[in-house]
């Protein structure tokens, strides 16, 4: 697992300490969120957040009333939250609905809700998942570390996590969870090559019902497994610790909603996306899982040398080719940390941070854009209302049916999925320019130089 790095001799001894490059790094990205936080919130996901908190708080479940369309991990950490909120803030007013903000409700993007969040909801609501931002960002310095021995790249992967511009977004803005997924999917595979499966499976197990993507990388750890044990005692003893992690995780889990007899509500967001898009879902299913049989495939073609960086790498390929099929930008948050650790070995995978970071923000951005403003225009009137909605509809109105808003999603959109692609094509590197030797060219320029031999 451990990579020696020229540079780094000097380094070691030192490596636990916080440099000033890494403090500059976290300073910077703290502020950007907490700035963020409180001046700019997306409406509609805040708005169920609060409904969720408030069906909690007033003795209810998370199914009894209507509001919670997730599988319960996210509503379980919600209510841990509000628990710590009863006990140090006192927050008595969450959002109110606004008759000045009703004209958000009829914008072309459908989801705008005229109850607006406060900003002190706003930024308490957010700060677990700047924790989990943070949480990531020390993992992925750590495992880093492992791999490099090199504490300048551990600190690059650090600071290309923790000022990725749509993980900014999402945890500062936006207020979306999947931050928290990317960590429990991390500790995964982290407690995978620590060789502690149970934990292993318990972390996936997590991270799958928090959403759904992790979940594909299943069967690239099964291999994983397969390739580093020749023993078939040692492989059924790690694959059934594994297994009973994950088992009484998801019971434990599922278990109150199976006692109650709702288990079908905890499947909504599920089962009404399928029904909403029809056979195109079932299309792309079909598609996506194709190319993770063929990710694992390419796993299971690989030698056994340097496996636990080859498991990592893996990961990234198949959460790439997950979404890749389902768009929404902050799908690709669970990828990044694999990402980053990965760019440190081979120097074409920056493009791909670039055109994901970029793509998956600008699409966020458009969708959403000045109803960012709503929070702070409701409580705070530093901007009056019928700004805030004549800004949004000039924003979504156009010619021919092309708006700012569609043309930047759409924009958004291209450069998101071509640093999927990308990340899919050098992963394939060695078949394609196998058969057409002209791409051999094409992975150079965007390499300029390999800093580590991976070849396919």
């Amino acid at each position: 697992m451990m990579m020696n790095s020229d540079d780094s001799s000097s380094e070691t001894g030192g490596r636990h300490r916080l440099s000033q490059r890494l403090v500059l790094i976290l300073v910077i990205g703290l502020i950007v969120r907490f700035v963020c936080a409180p001046l700019l919130t997306y409406d509609y996901d805040m708005y169920h957040w609060a409904v969720i908190m408030q069906n909690i708080d007033s003795g209810n479940g998370l199914y009894e009333l209507t509001g919670y369309f997730y599988t319960p991990v996210w509503g379980y950490i919600m209510g841990a939250t509000l628990m710590f909120w009863n006990l140090f803030l006192r927050m008595d007013v969450f959002g109110m609905k606004f008759t000045s903000f009703l004209g958000i409700e009829d914008m072309e993007h459908i989801y705008h809700i005229s109850t607006i969040t406060s900003p002190e909801f706003n930024i308490a609501m957010k700060v677990p998942l700047i924790l989990a931002d943070l949480l990531v960002g020390y993992l992925v310095y750590r495992l880093a570390m492992d791999f490099t021995q090199d504490r300048k790249k551990s600190e690059y992967a650090f600071g290309l996590w923790f000022l990725c511009p749509i993980i900014l977004y999402m945890s500062g803005i936006q207020g979306m969870f999947d931050c928290i997924s990317a960590l429990f999917l991390l500790l995964c595979v982290m407690f995978v090559l620590k060789d502690h499966y149970f934990m292993g499976g318990v972390f996936l197990a997590l991270a799958t019902l928090l959403k759904l993507f992790p979940g594909v990388c299943a069967l690239v750890l099964i291999l994983f497994v397969l390739k580093k044990y020749s023993e078939r005692n040692d492989i059924i003893l790690r694959l059934g610790l594994a297994v009973a992690g994950g088992v009484i995780t998801v019971l434990v889990i599922m278990m109150p909603n199976i006692l109650e007899g709702n288990l079908d509500q905890t499947l909504t967001l599920i089962t009404d996306r399928s029904s909403r898009y029809g056979a195109r879902n079932y299309i792309l299913y079909i598609i996506g899982m194709a190319f993770e049989l063929f990710v694992a495939y390419r796993f299971l073609r690989e030698d056994d040398t340097d496996l636990d960086r080859k498991l990592v790498r893996y990961i990234l390929y198949a959460t790439v080719c997950s979404m890749a099929f389902a768009y929404a930008p902050q799908y690709v948050i669970v990828a990044i940390p694999f990402l980053v650790i990965t760019m440190q070995f081979d120097r074409g995978y920056r493009v791909c941070w670039c055109l994901i970071a970029i793509g998956a923000t600008l699409s966020a951005l458009a969708l959403n854009n000045f109803s960012l403003l709503s929070s702070i225009s409701a409580f705070w009137n530093l901007i009056p209302a019928d700004t805030v909605i004549s800004l949004m509809h000039a924003f979504e109105t156009g010619v021919w049916g092309l708006s700012a808003e569609s043309v930047l999603n759409a924009l958004g959109f291209v450069l998101e999925y071509a640093g999927l692609v990308l990340a899919i094509m050098i992963m394939m590197e060695g078949w394609l320019t196998g058969r057409y030797p002209s791409l051999s060219a094409f992975f150079d320029r965007i390499r300029k130089e390999r800093e580590v031999s991976d070849a396919q």
